[in-house]
């Protein structure tokens, strides 16, 4: 066997090994996701909560549901590109500020999560203010989303969301409520916060219904 025909032979085994390990890498990542995903809670649905976007007397902005009672900071925005520890320091300064005419904004609870479950994208999109939007050319995102419930694994919480967006490679979906894991010293541009306050007693009547705000939110939603 002359000299070129060895080398070719050398550079088939070498190539085959490389795609052998290429493929074991792939399979393990594929199966670690897989594990990953197993991992993640069924959300329970609670009483499913009916939310109206409303107003008070100064002008400040919330979601209310009348049948929990649950009063929910309406953008999820101003808690994204943040880690939890700066998204605490935020929630503080609403119970500071007594945003609404109420201290005890919280970051969501599981319970208080679980109110919305049963609810769909739809209502999730117009209801909430997006945490993330962005236009590049004919390519867009939207998402609703954000941490919420008590630490997981030492220093991680459970986040949710529901988003749609179009992409160089064609459109995407995320139906609500697809839930992720968010480390808590990091903080994402797309990530915001779920954060809800229980209205003291006899405040709820003071809610004005904002006509006119629900229809402007519409636009972010996917008819």
């Amino acid at each position: 066997m002359d000299d070129a025909s060895s080398l070719d032979i050398l550079v088939q085994r070498s190539h085959s090994r490389a795609m052998n390990v290429a493929h074991r890498n792939v399979l393990s990542c594929c199966l670690g996701v897989a594990a990953a995903c197993l991992l993640l809670p069924t959300p329970t649905p609670a009483a499913s909560a009916d939310l109206a976007i409303v107003q008070n007397g100064v002008g400040e902005e919330a979601v209310y549901d009348s049948v929990n009672g649950y009063l929910w900071y309406w953008d999820l925005s101003l808690f994204a590109n943040a880690n939890y520890y700066q998204q605490m320091a935020l929630i503080e300064q609403l119970n500071l500020k007594a945003y609404f005419g109420t201290t005890g904004w919280h970051l969501a609870t599981d319970a208080d999560m679980a109110t919305l479950w049963s609810l769909n994208s739809q209502t999730i999109r117009q209801m909430f203010h997006p945490s993330h939007e962005r236009y590049d050319g004919a390519y867009e995102w939207h998402y609703w989303s954000g941490r919420f419930g008590g630490s997981v694994y030492g220093d991680e919480h459970l986040a949710v969301q529901t988003a749609w967006g179009n992409f160089a490679f064609g459109p995407f979906e995320y139906a609500w409520p697809q839930l992720y894991y968010t480390v808590d010293g990091n903080g994402w541009q797309e990530t915001g916060a779920w954060v809800v306050a229980v209205p003291e007693p006899g405040s709820a009547v003071l809610l004005l219904a904002f006509a006119g705000l629900g229809a402007v939110r519409r636009r972010h939603a996917r008819c």
